[in-house]
């Protein structure tokens, strides 16, 4: 049986290894240069990278922790803090963020009541909800905000807007209450890692030893009679089954004929534009700022030493990352670089005067990602469950059970499963 998966992030190389394991000969095509998909790592040098995509790992990712053990990629984990702006910018005011139960109980963004009425709903939600990211289907037809009603207006605003509009890169008003209840029960328990090497590390190793084209552009794939037709820029080719691996609106391109696609070409996706810089030297002690509201930058980390964003820096030198919000990174996609830099930049000057000059900068990288993170909204994991996965084409990829590395290896091994 031969298998093509498109798409060498971690859920096609998941898949690709899993079949590879029960007799399949596989084939991998990926589109870019490198493997990775949205765990890619740019790197800048010995010891200097910056993950431009993923961030972290997570001790409720067990498919993933167990993937790296069979593999014996554990031993590059490292803990680490979870990321984001560490301190809330209010109104010209700069609050420490309630991002953890010390300072949610310390904090005088939320008075006793508040306080209260969120511990009280953290508390029946730790009961209630299932853990490793389990989604409550029950949840999935409520809005995000009614689900959060219990826990008080302040501390919407205050301690979970800020906590999931960042990495989520999508608006509380568009959020699923499933995904918000299984991801406040996560982190509220979670221990989170890095890893050395930059987070594409693993999957470039195991992407070494299976047969990966990268640089390969897939224009569609169709089903044949007992055959799959993948056509290239360098002709067509027939395999026995097929893996499509790539965001679900990029599925739909590919397989506009397919009885899945009208639910595939239903998952919007929010963008996402960030930009790193880093230069020689020694710089602030490490900071991190959520601007909120803000249209134009979301957060400001800086800091220097070998602690890097998103990543790592030598010793002696200092470092910057600007996210922008979604409201403004669809615009930013299409803009020259140098302004979307110096727009991203001015307005985190202004947001922390104390970061260094653009122009002093000895490395400037400016991330920008069309297909981030599917915006799971109200009802979005019923919908999905009108997606009929059979053979000889099966879909994976994160946005099939949840927006992070640990829903991209789940699906990998669930297209496994359909095909074997």
């Amino acid at each position: 049986m031969h298998t093509v998966v498109i798409g060498a992030g971690p859920a096609g190389l998941t898949a690709a290894h899993t079949l590879r394991g029960r007799g399949h000969r596989v084939t991998v095509l990926e589109a870019e240069t490198t493997a990775g998909g949205r765990t890619h790592s740019e790197h800048f040098g010995k010891g200097h990278w910056n993950d431009t995509g993923a961030g972290w790992l997570a001790s409720f990712y067990p498919e993933t922790l167990g993937l790296l053990a069979e593999l014996r990629e554990t031993g590059g984990l490292r803990p680490m803090r979870l990321r984001g702006g560490g301190d809330l910018l209010l109104d010209g005011d700069l609050h420490p963020a309630p991002n953890s139960l010390a300072r949610v109980l310390g904090t005088g963004l939320l008075g006793p009541g508040d306080k209260a009425r969120f511990l009280a709903y953290m508390a029946a939600l730790m009961m209630r909800q299932r853990g490793d990211l389990q989604i409550d289907m029950a949840w999935d037809g409520i809005p995000a905000l009614d689900t959060l009603a219990p826990a008080g207006r302040a501390a919407i605003e205050r301690v979970v807007r800020p906590t999931f509009e960042g990495p989520f890169f999508s608006r509380l008003e568009e959020m699923s209450g499933a995904l918000v209840r299984s991801w406040m029960r996560a982190i509220a328990t979670g221990r989170f890692f890095q890893v050395d090497g930059g987070m594409d590390a693993p999957w470039r190793r195991l992407a070494a030893s299976l047969d990966v084209r990268t640089g390969v552009r897939v224009e569609s794939v169709r089903e044949g009679a007992g055959w799959i037709e993948v056509v290239t820029p360098d002709g067509s080719h027939r395999y026995d089954t097929a893996v499509v691996a790539v965001p679900a609106s990029v599925a739909a391109r590919l397989a506009p004929e397919h009885a899945a696609a009208p639910v595939l070409s239903g998952i919007r996706y929010a963008p996402h534009v960030r930009l790193y810089a880093a230069r020689r030297g020694e710089g602030p002690p490490r900071s991190g700022t959520h601007a909120f509201p803000n249209d134009t930058v979301a957060t400001v980390e800086l800091s220097s030493g070998r602690g890097g964003a998103w990543g790592h820096v030598p010793d002696h030198w200092e470092w910057l990352l600007v996210c922008a919000p979604a409201a403004t990174s669809a615009p930013l996609l299409d803009l020259a670089e140098s302004e979307a830099c110096s727009r991203l930049w001015d307005e985190a000057a202004r947001i922390d005067p104390r970061i260094f000059g653009l122009g002093t900068a000895d490395v400037v990288h400016l991330v920008r990602w069309e297909h981030a993170v599917p915006v799971v909204d109200t009802g979005y994991f019923s919908r999905l469950r009108e997606l009929s996965q059979r053979p000889p084409i099966v879909f994976c990829g994160d946005w099939l059970v949840q927006p992070c590395v640990e829903g991209a290896v789940r699906s990998g091994r669930i297209a496994a499963a359909v095909l074997t």
